[in-house]
C-alpha cells in the first residue's frame, strides 16, 4: 500500500500491510496501534510520519525499514523488528527510534544508516549488526535489555555490546 496523497493523511492499523510506503506530501499520522507490516516499510523524502497523541504505539516490522529523507516522530513508540529472515534499517536518512526491540528469529538486523535509540534497546531474539554504521543509544535509555550470548550488538571492531557502558549516551 502506498499512501501518496497530496495532503496529510491518517493511517489506520487495520488491515495488516504487506509492503507499506509513505510518499504523501506532508504528514502521515498513525492513529491506532499496533501497526503490522509483514513486508517492508518505506518513508519517502518530505514525509513526516507521526503518532497521534501521547499513547504508546507499537510497530511490528517483518521486513526492512527504509527512511529516504522523511522524518519519524514517534513519542513513546516501540518498533519491533520481528522478521524470520535478515532485516535492514537503511535509506538515505538516519532513523531515530524511541524504543527498539529486536525479535528476529533469523538473527540479524543490519544497520546501513546511522540509527539512534532514545529510550530503550531490547532484545528477545537476534542481533544488531552495526559493523559499518553508528548506533547511538541516548542518555535517556535505561539499559540494553535482554541481551545475551545470542542477542547483542555486533560492532565494527568485532566486539559484542550487551550492556550500557555508563549513564551518558553511547555511540557504538
Amino acid at each position: 500500500v502506498n499512501y501518496n496523497g497530496s495532503s496529510g493523511q491518517t493511517i489506520f492499523t487495520s488491515p495488516t500491510y504487506n509492503n507499506l510506503i509513505f510518499s504523501t506530501t506532508g504528514q502521515a499520522t498513525i492513529s491506532t496501534t499496533p501497526l503490522i507490516v509483514t513486508g517492508n516499510l518505506t518513508i519517502s523524502s518530505g514525509v513526516n510520519l507521526v503518532t497521534s497523541g501521547t499513547k504508546s504505539y507499537v510497530f511490528n516490522i517483518a521486513g526492512n525499514w527504509t527512511n529516504n529523507g522523511g522524518t519519524f516522530t514517534n513519542t513513546n513508540s516501540t518498533v519491533i523488528f520481528n522478521g524470520s529472515s535478515s532485516q535492514t534499517i537503511g535509506g538515505t536518512q538516519a532513523s531515530t527510534f524511541y524504543n527498539l526491540t529486536i525479535s528476529n528469529t533469523f538473527g540479524n538486523v543490519l544497520l546501513s544508516t546511522a540509527t539512534t535509540v532514545n529510550n530503550q534497546l531490547s532484545f528477545t531474539n537476534g542481533m544488531i549488526n552495526a559493523t559499518a554504521i553508528s548506533l547511538t543509544i541516548g542518555a535517556g535509555a535505561p539499559a540494553i535489555i535482554g541481551a545475551s550470548s545470542s542477542s547483542y550488538v555486533i560492532t565494527g571492531d568485532g566486539d559484542r555490546k550487551s550492556t550500557r557502558l555508563n549513564s551518558s549516551h553511547i555511540t557504538i
